[in-house]
């Protein structure tokens, strides 16, 4: 008899939940570290990384669809910086057509170095910068795996960092499959830990996952699949994963019957 593939009780109760789910709290208990996306977040389009100002080091969620960027707390995206406006500008992500806007004539909003005015497309790793803020914007699709954006500059790490260097984001999970699919995990510097068990760095308590499914290395220059529990099945691009394997953009994991794609920073 052919093996049936079990499904995580968390997709199973999403599925069950239906339309009715985004009234209800999730059933996931997040870390400090981990991206806080609810059960019911929307899918991920993009990320920006902040290279400059009091954001440096931090990311940012850019969810498919049109996302305000300012200083007002009536953006969806708040930011502090000088020169920035209370509605400053506008991110537009659509399968196929990425692009972004000032909002009013004066807004300085550039793309790699130069100012626009009106809508202008967006390619992955561009340079944006907000006034005097400046980041880089990383979508979240799953290209071939090893595919970069050519001359991406990378954000220096601040030495006014302190304790945040700690959970300094480096690369990002994203599910590939089920009703999660499309959100995203973090991935900071040093070793994190992906299990059931509460206050790792990634926690799903209802799968079928050991208390540490699986540990990732990373820092800015790599990320290594560096162990697993020896009763899961771990692949990477569907092939048995490796001891010490090293992981590159747009590799596709699959720890246990759940489902994912690595993007790196």
């Amino acid at each position: 008899m052919a093996s049936v593939k079990k499904t995580c009780s968390t997709i199973a109760r999403a599925a069950w939940y239906g339309t009715d789910l985004p009234r209800r709290s999730s059933c996931h208990e997040l870390s400090s570290v981990q991206s806080p996306a609810g059960l019911h977040a929307g899918r991920t389009g993009a990320w920006l990384v902040f290279l400059s100002g009091c954001h440096r080091g931090e990311d940012v969620r850019l969810p498919v669809g049109s996302t305000g960027i300012g200083s007002s707390w009536a953006a969806d995206i708040v930011l502090t910086a000088p020169g920035l406006s209370s509605r400053h500008a506008q991110i537009t992500l659509k399968d196929g057509a990425n692009w972004i806007a000032p909002l009013g004539g004066d807004r300085l909003v550039a793309v790699n170095g130069e100012r626009v005015s009106g809508q202008t497309a967006l390619e992955d790793g561009d340079l944006i910068s907000f006034a005097d803020l400046h980041a880089i914007i990383r979508f979240a699709k799953d290209y071939a795996p090893g595919c970069r954006p050519v001359g991406r500059p990378r954000p220096a790490l601040a030495p006014n960092l302190g304790d945040r260097m700690a959970t300094y984001t480096v690369a990002w999970l994203v599910a590939a499959s089920g009703a999660r699919a499309g959100q995203d995990w973090r991935l900071i510097r040093g070793t994190n830990r992906l299990g059931s068990a509460m206050g790792l760095e990634i926690t799903w308590p209802d799968t079928d996952w050991p208390e540490v499914a699986c540990t990732l290395q990373c820092d800015l220059t790599s990320c290594v699949l560096a162990s697993w529990a020896p009763e899961l099945t771990v692949l990477v691009n569907d092939s048995p994963a490796k001891t010490e394997q090293p992981l590159v953009d747009s590799d596709r994991l699959q720890i246990g019957n759940l489902e994912f794609y690595l993007k790196r920073l």
